[in-house]
């Protein structure tokens, strides 16, 4: 049931589907992990300093990311990339 809550059918279909209440459904869904807040860890002009020293090292921006624990488009959003 978890896996059908983003599919394209409705509580009440699923809950026919597999012979429960509707509410159950609902509830179920309402259950669904969320997803993980943003963490405190944010771009600071030390990461700016560092990862502007990697680029000029000759490394990709997906290297970097992963060396500062940053995706590769936040990197690339702060280096003007």
């Amino acid at each position: 049931m978890r896996r059908e809550a983003n599919g394209s059918l409705g509580a009440r279909a699923v809950a026919e589907r597999h012979g429960v209440h509707e509410n159950t459904v609902r509830a179920i869904w309402r259950e669904r992990p969320r997803p993980k807040q943003r963490g405190p860890h944010r771009f600071t002009e030390e990461d700016c300093q560092r990862a502007k020293a990697l680029l000029t090292q000759g490394r990709t921006l997906i290297e970097i990311g992963l060396e500062l624990g940053f995706d590769r488009s936040t990197v690339r959003k702060h280096l003007g990339a």
